[in-house]
C-alpha cells in the first residue's frame, strides 16, 4: 500500500475538477503528478517485488507454448525457425489451457510449425524455437539473444515480429502500472478510468511516451540484424506491426502516427541490412481487411494466421535446398 495514499487521490481529483473547467493541459499535468506519486510514496522494495513477480508471471504463457512447439518438431530438422515476438505470437489467453492433441495450433508459430512438418519433401521437416512473452519489446528480444542463446542450431531462420509493445503510447507505464495496482480500490478505479477516459487527450499531449523510443528501437532492430549474421542465420525476417482499424485511429490519432513510424523504421532496417519484411498491414487489407484476419483485441485471427503463415513461406521457399511443389 502507498503510504499517503490521499495525496494521490487529491492529485486525481484536481485533475478531474480541471478537466470538467475545461483547462485540458493543467489537468493532464495533474494526471502525471498522480504517476509520479504514485511511484515515489511507494517503497521501492515492495515496488519492485510486485514488478519481480509479475514479469516472471508473463514467462509461464510463453513457456507451456515453447514446450509443446518443441513436442512436435521433427527429429533432425531440415529446416530450424527462432520465432522471437511478443504475446501475437501466443495462443490468446482465452485459448489457455486445453487438452486438445493440437493446441499448439492456436497460434501462428504453431501452423508455421505444422507447415513445415506437412511440407516435409522440401523443408525436411521443421524445428521451431520460441521466444514470445507478453509485453515484449525489442529490447527483450536484444536480450534474450545477447544473454539467454549458448548455443544456436546450425543455419537456422529468424523471423521477427515485435513492435506492438514498442510503440504502443502509454498511458502507464509498467511501473506506473503496477503501482497503480497497489493502490487502495477506490482510487486505482478512478485513476484507471480518468486514464481510459481521457486517453486520446493523454497520448496527444504525449505521443512519446512508450516503452521504447523510435531511435532505441531502430538501434535493437540492427542490433538483432548484426546478431542474425553472426550467428550465420540461413533468413532473417521482420514484420510489421499490424496498423489501427480506422475508427481507432480517429478516436487515438497519436497512436496512428506511431504506427506508422515504427513500421517505415522496421521497412528501413530491413532494407539496410539485407532482410525480408512481410507487411502484415498491406497483406490484411489485400485479402479481404481487418475483419477477416483481426479479432478484436488486435491479435491475428484463425484467417489471419494462415495469411501470415502462407507469406513467411513463400519468403523461406527462396532458402530451401530442396524444390518447393507449385501450388
Amino acid at each position: 500500500m502507498l503510504q499517503y495514499p490521499h495525496s494521490v487521490s487529491e492529485a486525481l481529483d484536481k485533475a478531474y475538477s480541471l478537466m470538467d473547467e475545461g483547462d485540458v493541459k493543467r489537468s493532464v499535468q495533474y494526471f502525471y503528478l498522480c504517476r509520479k506519486l504514485m511511484i515515489s510514496l511507494l517503497p521501492q522494495n515492495v515496488l519492485e517485488r510486485d514488478i519481480n513477480i509479475f514479469s516472471s508471471s508473463l514467462f509461464e504463457h510463453s513457456r507451456r507454448h515453447r514446450e509443446d512447439l518443441l513436442q512436435h518438431a521433427t527429429p533432425n530438422a531440415g529446416s530450424v525457425l527462432y520465432v522471437l515476438s511478443d504475446s501475437l505470437a501466443l495462443p490468446r489467453l482465452e485459448d489457455l489451457p486445453t487438452t486438445e492433441k493440437n493446441w499448439y495450433l492456436t497460434s501462428y508459430p504453431g501452423r508455421m510449425l505444422y507447415k513445415l512438418n506437412q511440407e516435409r519433401q522440401w523443408t525436411g521437416g521443421g524445428k521451431l524455437n520460441l521466444y514470445a512473452k507478453r509485453h515484449a519489446t525489442s529490447e527483450d528480444i536484444v536480450n534474450f539473444l545477447l544473454n539467454d542463446i549458448n548455443e544456436i542450431e546450425e543455419n537456422p531462420h529468424f523471423f521477427i515480429h515485435i513492435g506492438l509493445n514498442d510503440s504502443t503510447v502509454r498511458t502507464f507505464m509498467l511501473a506506473e502500472m503496477r503501482a497503480a495496482m497497489l493502490l487502495p480500490k477506490d482510487i486505482n478505479k478512478k485513476i484507471v478510468e480518468f486514464a481510459n477516459k481521457y486517453r486520446s487527450i493523454i497520448t496527444i499531449d504525449s505521443p512519446n511516451y512508450t516503452y521504447v523510443p523510435i531511435d532505441k528501437f531502430a538501434y535493437n532492430l540492427t542490433t538483432i540484424a548484426a546478431i542474425a549474421k553472426k550467428f550465420k542465420c540461413a533468413s532473417l525476417t521482420y514484420c510489421t506491426k499490424i496498423d489501427v482499424p480506422e475508427d481507432y485511429k480517429a478516436r487515438y490519432p497519436a497512436q496512428a502516427r506511431q504506427t506508422s513510424r515504427y513500421n517505415t523504421v522496421i521497412n528501413e532496417i530491413a532494407h539496410m541490412s539485407g532482410a525480408n519484411v512481410i507487411d502484415i498491414d498491406r497483406l490484411v487489407i489485400a485479402n479481404g481487411g481487418y475483419h477477416k484476419h483481426v479479432d478484436m483485441s488486435g491479435h491475428l485471427s484463425k484467417e489471419g494466421q494462415i495469411l501470415l503463415t502462407n507469406a513467411y513461406f513463400e519468403i523461406l521457399s527462396r532458402y530451401n535446398k530442396g524444390s518447393r511443389p507449385s501450388a
